[in-house]
């Protein structure tokens, strides 16, 4: 049974726009995500890349240099 009283007014947003809304703030966040991991696989390489070099250096120091005869 539908009534016939008057419907409430009230200040409405569309469905369409807060959707739009939450889809750009989820796409803003996924953004940032993705960002900050390329930002940690890239410092992660770094610090690997200097870590590996040095452990290199130091073990081509430690092989002892053969005597002449």
């Amino acid at each position: 049974m539908a009534t016939l009283g008057p419907q409430t007014q009230g200040r409405r947003v569309p469905k369409m726009r807060g959707m739009e809304a939450n889809l750009s703030q989820q796409e803003d966040i996924e953004e940032n995500i993705k960002m900050n991991i390329k930002q940690f696989i890239e410092a992660t390489r770094q610090y690997l890349f200097e870590l590996s070099t040095a452990q290199a250096q130091s073990a081509l120091a430690t092989i002892p240099v053969r005597a002449d005869r």
